[in-house]
């Protein structure tokens, strides 16, 4: 199965699973990603060490099932961006302490990111408070300027996800989310067992729930 044939099949899965569970409500969301590795790959003191938090995008579709006064579940169907960053001095054989010079060594891996989220929560009249406790599996779109190959790197890794949000009901007819995530890698994404690669992720969301 190629790369376009699974991504058509995550997403066929995310809207059949969705549709079984009778979703009540959907929306979109948007927002910006804070990345970085856990454990910042190094290999000699004249290269980066990647260890600078990188921002990147994230935008996807959710909706919500299962809905009760104090809990409900959702599914989310993601693009995320992850990677990392190194604000680095130019050295030579001339002047290896540093030229003075320095590049911004930018890499990111750019996943289709699927999650189930438990939210349990809070309703008053014209705002909910919630918690997110969601499980993910994330899939390899693309690696630019990567440590490795993309081919040295898992198509698939699991993450897991713990966040709060409020919902503000009734907003020009329509309900406005903002939510703060963390989500930490649970797999390595190398395929070398001997290099240890996950991510660690600072996630802000703004959406809107149609119900």
């Amino acid at each position: 199965m190629n790369n376009i044939h699974k991504t058509i099949f995550l997403v066929l899965a995310f809207f059949a699973f969705s549709y079984a569970n009778v979703f009540s409500t959907f929306g979109v969301k948007l927002g910006l990603v804070s990345s970085n590795f856990k454990n910042p790959p190094y290999y000699s003191p004249s290269e980066p060490l990647y260890d600078q938090n990188r921002i990147g995008p994230t935008m996807g579709i959710f909706m919500r099932y299962c809905e009760l006064n104090y809990l409900d579940l959702e599914s989310e169907l993601f693009y995320i961006q992850k990677g990392g960053e190194e604000e680095y001095q130019v050295r030579t054989t001339i002047n290896p302490q540093g030229t003075g010079e320095l590049v911004i060594y930018d890499i990111h891996f750019d996943y289709l990111h699927l999650q189930t989220n438990i939210r349990p929560q809070l309703k008053f009249t014209t705002i909910d408070i919630y918690g997110i406790i969601g499980l993910s599996i994330n899939y390899l779109l693309g690696v630019k300027n990567g440590l490795e190959p993309k081919s040295n790197f898992k198509n698939f890794i699991f993450s897991y996800s713990l966040g709060a949000g409020i919902e503000l009901n009734e907003v020009l007819g329509q309900s406005l989310l903002v939510e703060f995530l963390i989500n930490s890698d649970l797999s390595n994404i190398s395929k070398n067992s001997d290099t240890d690669y996950q991510f660690q992720s600072y996630i802000l969301r703004f959406g809107i729930a149609f119900k």
